[in-house]
């Protein structure tokens, strides 16, 4: 036992002693004391880049006669009423690394980003020590986990109810409302056993649930390849990009569940432009430019090229207004299906090239239209289709008319093809071709692989501005 007398010599009597009292004893330190030294710190902030970094060093005075080990406990409360043991020491320091502090502090299941109290302390098994207490920072380690639908699961689509709820995805994640840090996340869809090497996005939302309509989910089904009124497994999993205020990014993905959908048929969608502002006026049966779609997600289409100044709207059928496309308030999509009152037109402001981004929920949606810089692209003589599915196979060209309205956009109305492939390339050479693995519709790449098609009469559109082209069955 380590304990300190101060000791009072009288000299009163020569050869005689006077001894101490056990008042006399005046401890500085108190006997079998454990003192946790306070660290001075008030918050740490757990850095992902910097895993092997120390946290917290934590330091202790033992004035006991103990020779041992000591261990170091964690608590999210000062009752320590829930109790992690840090780890364990022989000496009268221990250190904590970044990665280590922030695996502990998920065990007591911290909000990421928040600034959350934690206390610690020193035992030696007989005696523990005050305890010391600062915020933590820490990031996730892990990410969303699906809830609903159960793997598993079968939807089968219908026709009927093209608007009503099909499926619905919910996960459970950290929430990261008043932290200092946001999240995205990125609902994917895949065919079964791809390995989601071309999924389809469902849905980009801060939410931890979406709803996916019988039409869409259609559409997102057959694009992937299950073939119409027939079952395919497909995939759904979710990524979460989290975004600190640090600077730190991280993005977990959850484990994927697998279920069944049944098809009917084509719940594809094709838009075309109309108005003042476009090529075919205010006609809505006049070889009208489609939109091309996303061959990730259907519901989204895009157009790249020429706009007049004036009004504009987007229709579904050509030579028929309903259902018609269009905005009431410059940035959300109305529709009326010939049940309501028509939407008001889209804008352009001048005349100029721009990039028209169409994305539809249901009977809603958004839009946005964007200047697109034309200047320094290439203006070609021809562009034709070529490959085993055209009359003339893979020896020469069908060449497609180059739009009066816009020279970037080509087309071929009522072509027949059969069970092959196809790619799209300019001047009748193959200096400069278009290609990629789509139907019916894509974005090719400069040298891209054949684009398949199956039997069929169509009306096949290009803009090669962007690669994108579109091959609607007639």
């Amino acid at each position: 036992m380590k304990t300190i007398f101060k000791l009072f010599i009288a000299l009163a009597i020569p050869l005689s002693f006077v001894g101490c009292s056990d008042d006399d004893i005046d401890p500085i330190i108190e006997a079998n004391d454990l003192r946790l030294v306070d660290p001075g710190i008030t918050n740490v902030n757990l850095n992902i880049n910097t895993p092997e970094a120390n946290a917290v060093m934590l330091s202790w005075d033992d004035y006991s006669n103990f020779s041992g080990d000591y261990t170091v406990q964690m608590s999210d409360d000062a009752a320590f009423e829930n109790v992690i043991d840090l780890g364990t020491t022989a000496n009268n320091h221990f250190g904590v690394s970044m990665a280590a502090l922030n695996a502990y502090v998920n065990q007591l299941n911290f909000t990421p980003y928040l600034a959350t109290p934690v206390y610690l302390r020193v035992t030696n098994g007989t005696l523990t020590s005050n305890e010391v207490s600062f915020t933590v920072k820490s990031y996730p380690q892990a990410g969303p986990v699906i809830v609903t639908p159960e793997g598993g699961a079968a939807v089968t689509l219908d026709p009927e109810t093209p608007d009503e709820e099909a499926l619905m995805i919910s996960w459970d994640d950290f929430s990261y409302v008043g932290t200092d840090a946001s999240v995205n996340y990125v609902v994917q869809m895949a065919l079964a056993d791809t390995n989601f090497g071309s999924p389809a996005i469902l849905s980009s939302t801060g939410n931890t649930s979406i709803s996916v309509s019988h039409s869409d989910l259609n559409s997102y089904a057959t694009a992937l390849g299950i073939a119409e009124n027939t079952t395919g497994e497909v995939d759904i999993r979710i990524i979460s990009n989290v975004n600190a205020n640090t600077g730190e990014s991280l993005e977990f993905m959850s484990a994927p569940v697998r279920i069944s959908i049944t098809t009917h048929e084509s719940g594809i969608k094709f838009f075309y432009l109309v108005g003042e502002a476009v090529a075919a006026g205010w006609d809505p049966g006049n070889n009208n430019q489609p939109l091309f779609n996303d061959p990730n997600n259907p519901s989204t289409a895009y157009f790249t090229g020429k706009f007049n100044p004036g009004g504009f709207k987007v229709i579904e059928e050509l030579g028929s207004w309903q259902p018609q496309w269009g905005t009431n308030d410059g940035s959300s999509l109305s529709m009326n299906d010939g049940s309501g009152n028509d939407p008001d037109v889209f804008n352009s402001p001048s005349e100029g090239y721009y990039t028209f981004t169409f994305q539809t929920d249901g009977s809603g949606g958004s839009f946005t239209m964007e200047p697109f810089d034309a200047s320094s692209a290439a203006e070609w003589s021809t562009i034709g289709i070529i490959g085993d599915a055209t009359a003339n196979g893979w020896d020469s060209d069908q060449d497609l008319t180059q739009s009066a309205f816009d020279p970037h956009q080509w087309y071929v109305n009522g072509i027949t093809l059969g069970d092959g492939e196809i790619k799209f390339r300019a001047n009748d050479g193959w200096d400069n071709n278009w290609g990629a693995v789509d139907f019916p519709f894509g974005q090719g790449t400069a040298g891209g692989p054949n684009i398949p098609v199956s039997a069929g009469t169509y009306d096949i559109w290009f803009n090669d501005l962007t690669g994108r082209y579109v091959i609607i069955a007639q």
